[in-house]
Formats: C-alpha cells, sequence, structure tokens
C-alpha cells in the first residue's frame, strides 16, 4: 500500500513538474520573441533614418550641380546606402535611395521640382 502511495506522489510531482517546465518555455519563447519584434523595428528605424540622410546627400549634390544624374553610394553611421538622380520633366529632378541594415531594407523617392534660385522639394515618401 505504501508503495503505491509513494508512486503515485512521484508521478504527481513529474506530472507537475513537466507543467512547470512547458510554463516557463513559453516565458522565455514570448521573451525571446518580444526582444526579436524589437530588435526588427529598432533595425527599421535605423535603415529608414540612412535612407534620409542618403537623400539629403544627393540634395547637397543637386545643390552644387544642378546637372547631376547619376548615382553614388554612401557611408552614413557605418552603414551603407545608395541613391540615383533622373531627370523628370523640366528642371524636375527624381532621387531614389536604399539602405538596409541588418534585414531591414528602406527605399525613399524624393520629387525636386526647382534647383534654382533655391531647391524646392515637392514630395518625400518612403516606398
Amino acid at each position: 500500500m505504501r508503495d503505491q502511495r509513494g508512486v503515485a506522489i512521484l508521478i504527481s510531482v513529474l506530472i507537475i513538474g513537466a507543467a512547470a517546465s512547458v510554463s516557463a518555455l513559453m516565458v522565455l519563447y514570448h521573451a525571446l520573441s518580444t526582444n526579436e519584434s524589437a530588435r526588427v523595428g529598432q533595425y527599421g528605424v535605423q535603415s529608414m533614418s540612412i535612407a534620409d540622410g542618403c537623400a539629403e546627400r544627393a540634395l547637397l549634390e543637386l545643390q552644387s550641380n544642378n546637372a547631376f544624374t547619376g548615382g553614388a553610394t554612401e557611408t552614413i553611421n557605418g552603414q551603407t546606402c545608395s541613391y540615383t538622380v533622373t531627370n523628370l520633366s523640366g528642371s524636375s529632378k527624381q532621387i531614389d535611395t536604399s539602405a538596409t541594415v541588418s534585414s531591414s531594407t528602406t527605399r525613399v523617392r524624393v520629387i525636386v521640382n526647382q534647383l534654382n534660385p533655391q531647391l524646392i522639394v515637392e514630395s518625400w515618401r518612403i516606398l
């Protein structure tokens, strides 16, 4: 009789231990996935900032050389981005940029509709 009680208690302890382990693993998994989501969000913010900075560098190039078309690669805060400037109708220009941080890529398009006497940006948007 005592052996059966001991076996029942041992089985109960094993079941409770298994349930506690599963609960602990679920909490750990949730914490890790939340941390990964935050990291991905941070990379998105960084890539957007770098893509915007690349567009600003292209605007500086246009200010110093209104006839500029083509592309360039820049390094901003240790990250690489690229931009391309193309002619649109009249004196309008289109700037397309791309920046990637880790696995997050942001592309930005800027339309400039006037270069002289001052540069006027018509639109600035994330693609």
